[in-house]
């Protein structure tokens, strides 16, 4: 019983914290890669879904086609804009949380002795 205890504590504070830490790396990249934040940064003042009025010959319709294009390009730098703040808030909340899991993480061990005992106690 001993041994397996000694085991669990090697695996615990060994391979099995940096598993998690590993895997909640992971996790923030995926949340990234989910947002395509490097597209976005990319494409930011690009006109919204290749909305793009070609120019006339004349100066009416290529002052119509200007606007448009502007109007199309302001759309889709409000949609990635607001894309882009909700992905920062997303990717926060994952950070939050792992860090809260590397914290607790060496904890829970203690935790868990500590409530047994309590339960055999009190």
């Amino acid at each position: 019983m001993a041994m397996l205890m000694l085991e669990f504590f090697r695996w615990w504070y060994g391979t099995g914290w940096s598993k998690t830490i590993t895997d909640l790396r992971r996790r923030l990249d995926k949340t990234t890669q989910m947002f395509s934040l490097s597209i976005i940064l990319r494409t930011l003042f690009a006109p919204w879904r290749r909305i793009i009025t070609p120019p006339g010959q004349s100066l009416d319709t290529r002052f119509r086609s200007f606007i448009d294009n502007m109007v199309s390009r302001l759309v889709g730098l409000v949609v990635r804009l607001v894309t882009l703040v909700v992905a920062l808030i997303c990717m926060s909340g994952v950070a939050l949380i792992s860090l809260l899991v590397i914290i607790v993480w060496p904890l829970l061990p203690a935790v868990v002795i500590v409530a047994l005992v309590k339960g055999i106690i009190g």
